[in-house]
């Protein structure tokens, strides 16, 4: 929604595993990465989705 899209490196999600996504500033981890944007762009009602390659929805949110 809104048509902000955030395109991971080279990250692979194993079963049950996960990767925190920030949108404010930081340094990348192996278990969170940062998006660097100045504001948030999450507001309520949104929903975030995990979309692969392919471009089937993986998972998804709904920011609360």
């Amino acid at each position: 929604e809104g048509g902000q899209a955030y395109t991971f490196g080279n990250v692979s999600l194993f079963p049950g595993g996960g990767v925190v996504l920030n949108t404010g500033p930081g340094t990348d981890t192996s278990v969170a990465v940062y998006w660097n944007q100045a504001a948030p762009i999450w507001a309520p009602g949104n929903t975030a989705r995990l979309v692969n390659p392919q471009g089937e929805t993986i998972s998804q949110l709904a920011v609360p």
